[in-house]
């Protein structure tokens, strides 16, 4: 016999959005243009 758990209680950590983002395969920031010039900023600082 399989027994299965209830659904948890959503979790109130305060990085917990980002958690479930991760966890599903997401983006953690969402795609727009001004995110695009941020990241590709930052990886030319980098060299």
């Amino acid at each position: 016999m399989v027994t299965t758990l209830p659904n948890p209680q959503p979790s109130r950590h305060a990085l917990s959005e980002y958690i479930y983002r991760l966890e599903n395969g997401d983006a953690l920031l969402p795609d727009s243009p001004g995110n695009l010039v941020e990241v590709v900023g930052i990886l030319h600082s980098y060299g």
